[in-house]
């Protein structure tokens, strides 16, 4: 008997799929008036979900109770580096 569970998986995986791809197809559309749409990806090695907002840093250890373990990753450098991620790129549109 198969399980359910797999079928379910690979829908979700499919849906990831046609959301990236609609996502690449947009970051390469002209959106008008000279400009294209750009997009950026980056990953923090070693983040968890709540490494991108302070709480880490005004509460480890509701952090850490929230996201379901510590983080691998150091939560100022952490935010320093994605404040700086973001000042540059509006500095550069």
């Amino acid at each position: 008997m198969t399980n359910p569970w797999n079928k379910k998986r690979q829908n979700f995986a499919d849906l990831q799929l046609q959301v990236q791809q609609l996502l690449d197809e947009l970051a390469k559309e002209d959106i008008g008036a000279g400009f294209q749409a750009a997009a950026y990806t980056v990953h923090f090695q070693g983040a968890k979900h709540l490494s991108l907002t302070d709480l880490p840093l005004v509460s480890p250890l509701l952090a850490n109770i929230l996201q379901g373990g510590k983080a691998d990753i150091d939560p100022y450098y952490c935010i320093e580096t994605e404040n700086e991620l973001i000042l540059k790129f509006f500095d550069s549109t």
